[in-house]
């Protein structure tokens, strides 16, 4: 037994300048990527997070980064005694306002630089192509009409959120704040609107007009709606768009030799597309739809 234990300790006393190597090697690779880590990742203390729903009048403030649910939870807690709003999903919307001011002549919030830029591209196209098509001036000043906001498409129905944890996320700015600090402020804008009782046309027509829902009710039913010669000249004849309220884009066929129908939810947005565009404006329909995807309010 002793020849056994003097042995042991041998081996143990050759072993330990290697084990003590190993474990230095091992605490240095940890400092190393603990530090790589802080570096990349802000950490969630250093991040204070903003919520404001304008229809409810009511502002949430969190100290960190929040997931979704809590929030949906939180508004339905805050902004009503019953403990719920009652919103309709499918027109709920959320927009990152990280990075915007309101102005002082309309009090409007405005877009961050990647709404604007899609602004400035839509505007200055028809700007240009009025030169010969005088109805883009109507398609223009009907959009100028309109609030942009940068649009985060997530679904905001709390019976999915509540169902499927990929659905319930943390909410991060894409946007980085213009002042540099150790204490960042993110800001979102949640839209929790009623069931809307209606739905709107724009584009090229003489004006854009809101019109009561009809249920199950095609594009050619709300056309037949309007006056003679309310629809311009330069509207395609048998293609229209659709940007539902959840930001879903659809075409509509809606000729009577092409016709297909679609649904057109309550709070829908029908844009009458421009027909047969030349070659320098080939994408003017889809930018506008685009834009209109980041309408406030569809």
């Amino acid at each position: 037994m002793m020849n056994y234990m003097s042995h042991t300790s041998k081996m143990t006393g050759r072993r330990l300048p290697l084990v003590r190597a190993l474990l230095m090697m091992s605490a240095l690779c940890s400092f190393s990527y603990a530090s790589a880590a802080s570096n990349l990742v802000t950490p969630a203390s250093s991040v204070k997070t903003i919520i404001e729903l304008p229809l409810q009048g009511v502002t949430l403030e969190y100290q960190t980064h929040v997931r979704l649910l809590r929030v949906l939870d939180d508004a339905n807690a805050n902004a009503s005694s019953n403990g719920t709003i009652g919103y309709f999903p499918l027109s709920a919307q959320l927009f990152d306002i990280t990075n915007t001011e309101a102005t002082t002549v309309t009090g409007f919030k405005e877009a961050n630089e990647s709404i604007e830029a899609k602004k400035r591209n839509v505007f200055n196209q028809l700007e240009a192509f009025a030169v010969e098509e005088p109805e883009a001036n109507l398609v223009r000043q009907q959009l100028a009409s309109f609030q942009y906001l940068n649009r985060v498409f997530i679904e905001l129905d709390r019976n999915a959120v509540i169902s499927q944890s990929d659905k319930n996320p943390l909410l991060v700015s894409s946007s980085h704040t213009n002042k540099p600090s150790d204490r960042q402020t993110q800001a979102f804008s949640l839209y929790l609107p009623q069931r809307p009782t209606s739905i709107q046309l724009m584009g090229a027509m003489k004006e854009s007009v809101t019109m009561n829902l009809i249920e199950h009710g095609t594009l050619n039913d709300y056309l037949d709606a309007l006056p003679n010669g309310f629809i311009g000249e330069s509207a395609d004849k048998s293609v229209a768009y659709v940007v539902q309220p959840d930001g879903v884009v659809q075409t509509i066929q809606y000729a009577y030799w092409n016709e297909q129908p679609v649904y057109l939810a309550p709070g829908a947005i029908v844009f009458m597309a421009f027909y047969s565009l030349p070659s320098e404006y080939s994408t003017l329909n889809q930018d506008i739809v685009d834009l209109l995807r980041h309408k406030v309010g569809l």
